[in-house]
């Protein structure tokens, strides 16, 4: 590891979000290895990639989200290392359990929590991208008004929208995130 990568990941606020990120990582690995001793271990390998990624964490977006994105691949790698030692599961039955691992409950309570999420998040917007979401989605104008209106093609507005709605839904996690752990 270089010096750099060290002192991030030394770094106490680093070790704090690996830590506090502990029992989500471990439930997401157990679930995609099948059993709880090939959990630990690919926990301890998530922790070590973590470590060694410290330095490519951007501390303006979810932790959450980049460490499951890591064990996910973790455990992808231990998957193909271990395919043909023992029964597994497939591909498609890994994918779609991962997934709906990734995938928050829908339950009422869950909704209202994304409402207020989604509420805070939409404040911290530009005024710029608060004013393309409010024509796009408030009043309804097409992307083809839009593009004109900002004179700029479809597709660039089509673009700039995604952008904002991963901003927005990234938000969105990380503001849960932050209201489950309280």
């Amino acid at each position: 590891m270089s010096q750099e990568v060290q002192d991030f990941a030394a770094d106490n606020e680093f070790q704090r979000l690996i830590v506090d990120a502990q029992s989500d990582l471990f439930s997401f690995i157990a679930l995609m290895a099948g059993n709880t001793a090939d959990a630990r271990d690919l926990l301890q390998e998530t922790n070590l990639a973590l470590l060694k990624k410290s330095a490519q964490y951007d501390r303006d977006r979810p932790f959450r989200a980049w460490a499951r994105s890591i064990a996910y691949y973790e455990v992808l790698t231990f998957r193909q290392k271990h395919r043909r030692e023992r029964l597994i599961f497939n591909d498609e039955l890994f994918d779609r359990l991962s997934a709906k691992v990734m995938e928050e409950d829908t339950d009422e309570e869950i909704l209202a929590l994304r409402h207020e999420s989604l509420k805070r998040c939409l404040a911290k917007l530009t005024h710029n991208q608060s004013t393309i979401i409010e024509l796009r989605y408030k009043q309804d104008v097409s992307i083809s008004k839009l593009a004109k209106r900002m004179a700029c093609t479809e597709a660039a507005v089509s673009t700039l929208l995604y952008r904002i709605r991963r901003v927005l839904g990234e938000c969105i996690r990380f503001e849960i995130a932050k209201e489950t752990v309280l």
